[in-house]
């Protein structure tokens, strides 16, 4: 058996599952990239230190808030990419930037256009953004 990079945990499916379905615009779409976005989370936090991939959980809670998003559940967004938001900015990747940038984009949409949380939230990505970036893991 293939580990190392090669090594497809079942963590690794549902963090793939949920990264996939948030680029598809229904809501049951978004219903089950919630539910495998929230599994991968909670797989990567209960594995062994030697095979939690930080950086995809990281990511996971991007495409957990995101599926969020689409199912207009603001509150679960914040809840969702706040472990993110919180990660030092000598520690942050661009990939994490990228998949909130685009999160953000979405709260800027008519349906959340009037929202004070929302606008709090693109701005909290915003400076999210701003900071230095880290070296790629």
């Amino acid at each position: 058996m293939a580990g190392g990079i090669y090594a497809f945990t079942e963590a690794k499916h549902a963090y793939y599952s949920g990264s996939t379905l948030i680029w598809l615009p229904e809501p049951e779409e978004a219903r089950v990239a919630e539910e495998q976005s929230d599994r991968a989370i909670g797989l990567f936090a209960a594995s062994r230190p030697e095979q939690r991939n930080l950086a995809d959980e990281a990511l996971a809670h991007v495409y957990l808030g995101t599926a969020r998003v689409t199912l207009g559940d603001l509150d679960g967004v914040v809840e969702a990419i706040r472990p993110v938001l919180d990660i030092a900015p000598e520690r942050r990747i661009s990939w994490q930037r990228k998949r909130l940038t685009r999160l953000g984009a979405m709260l800027d949409g008519h349906r959340f256009r009037r929202s004070p949380l929302a606008a709090a939230l693109q701005e909290e990505i915003s400076a999210f953004g701003e900071a230095p970036p880290a070296a790629e893991p």
